[in-house]
């Protein structure tokens, strides 16, 4: 099952993230009327020994260039929340 989370703007397209499957890091940007257009993406990349021995991650977030204003920045903020919350769930099932 993928993860989904709907983006709705007051002054842009309303996107759809999807991404997550099977733990995976990477994620798509769509538009939600039409699924084909990509408005951006995000995927893991690798952090070299320091990256696995500190836990810290390195992103590439590749986002269309009409993709501006206040739906960049949700685009932008939503990524950083989901990641976020994948390691505080990740923290808490290997504590807890």
């Amino acid at each position: 099952m993928t993860s989904q989370l709907l983006l709705n703007t007051v002054n842009g397209p309303t996107m759809r993230l999807i991404g997550g499957q099977y733990g995976s890091r990477d994620w798509q940007l769509v538009d939600v009327r039409d699924e084909n257009v990509a408005l951006g993406e995000l995927s893991q990349q690798y952090n070299g020994l320091t990256g696995v021995i500190s836990g810290t991650h390195r992103f590439a977030v590749r986002l269309a260039p009409e993709l501006t204003g206040g739906p960049r920045l949700l685009a932008l903020m939503s990524i950083a929340c989901l990641d976020y919350l994948r390691d505080t769930r990740k923290h808490r099932s290997s504590f807890g």
